[in-house]
């Protein structure tokens, strides 16, 4: 059986990206850079308005040197 998934996860796991970019000294273009994309990229997971798959949240997690999934685990969690 399949999760439901909450409405409000994509919102809330792009409001973590930004804090956690924040946290690092990073701009937007900065990590954009070292993911190989664009700003607006970026903006958009940041802002809720682009879901990101399994994979591409690996690689921000990477670029932002956290424990991988931990941002999964705290949306899950509840935890903000």
């Amino acid at each position: 059986m399949l999760l439901a998934i909450d409405p409000s996860w994509h919102w809330k796991l792009g409001a973590m990206v930004a804090e956690e970019r924040l946290v690092r000294g990073l701009t937007q273009t900065e990590l954009a850079a070292a993911l190989s994309t664009q700003q607006k990229v970026i903006s958009n997971i940041e802002n809720g308005r682009r879901r990101i798959d399994l994979f591409e949240l690996l690689a921000i997690e990477r670029a932002l040197g956290m424990v991988p999934l931990r941002l999964a685990y705290r949306v899950m969690q509840g935890v903000d």
